[in-house]
């Protein structure tokens, strides 16, 4: 659950080397959020089961989110479904635009038009709400987006199941406009949780939350408080059941993100530091 860059030492094995990539499954529907390097050990677990469908939600393009999709290697097998779904980038680009760009010479030698599974593209914008119907009586799936980040378009996700919810929120811009200082000039604003955040994890029972950057377990409060200050602030604010923190700072060692965990359990005993293949039940004790 690294952010930026992999991470294939012995010092970050308990904690995962791999970036983002996070398997939902929610009644027959299998999601996955985000396809960093991750997505190819997903890709081979998930050519163990049946051809299937499962839905591909990106939250943003940076590489360290889309660097292991020319990897998936149930994308080049016919059979299986795979909707995709991501954003505008400020270029105008789309997902499938971005996806197509990084897998032609001479960034890869594979183009993503070699892909035989069926891939259907998806253009979603901030406030889409979509539902996943069921096909054998379960409670449909809701899935919401919002906006986080206007700055590299990072959208957030909210997938409701019944009365179960699950919040995957990334790259959150938490410096809001302030007020002007009466010479002109803009007054920066006290660091506080995005309001968009609080809204869209209103609730929730798991709010995974993107706080890479640790700048140790003590720090002040105001401008120079840290992301995972900001990510128990705005869990508390939306009244969140479990935190858990993942895209860890490739600076952050094993040793480092389990005094951190320690520390934040004093604060806030259900929150976690994401480790690499853990299963975690939302919704249940």
């Amino acid at each position: 659950m690294r952010g930026s860059i992999p991470t294939p030492d012995r010092d970050y094995m308990e904690f995962g080397g791999n970036t983002a990539c996070v398997e939902v499954r929610v009644g027959e529907h299998c999601l996955i959020l985000d396809g960093g390097t991750g997505l190819r050990s997903l890709g081979q677990h998930l050519l163990q089961c049946p051809p299937l469908q499962a839905h591909v939600l990106f939250t943003h393009s940076h590489w360290d989110r889309i660097q292991g999709f020319p990897f998936f290697e149930p994308a080049f097998v016919p059979g299986y479904c795979f909707h995709i779904y991501g954003s505008t980038a400020i270029n105008g680009a789309s997902i499938k635009h971005r996806l197509m760009n990084q897998m032609v010479r001479p960034n890869f030698p594979i183009p993503l038009l070699h892909m035989q599974a069926s891939l259907h593209f998806h253009d979603v914008a901030p406030g889409d709400c979509w539902v996943l119907p069921s096909e054998t009586g379960q409670d449909p799936v809701t899935i919401e987006t919002g906006s986080l980040n206007p700055n590299d378009r990072a959208m957030g996700y909210r997938i409701t199941w019944g009365d179960r919810c699950l919040v995957y929120a990334t790259d959150v811009d938490h410096h809001l406009p302030g007020l002007s200082t009466g010479d002109g000039n803009p007054a920066p604003a006290p660091l506080s949780p995005n309001p968009a955040l609080v809204y869209l994890a209103r609730g929730a029972d798991v709010l995974i939350y993107d706080a890479a950057q640790y700048q140790g377990i003590h720090s002040a409060s105001g401008d120079d408080s840290t992301p995972w200050e900001l990510g128990l602030a705005a869990a508390s604010a939306a009244q969140v059941r479990q935190l858990v923190l993942f895209h860890h700072s490739p600076k952050d060692t094993d040793r480092h993100l389990t005094a951190l965990e320690q520390h934040l359990q004093t604060l806030s005993p259900s929150t976690l530091c994401a480790k690499e293949g853990t299963w975690l039940p939302v919704g249940q004790p």
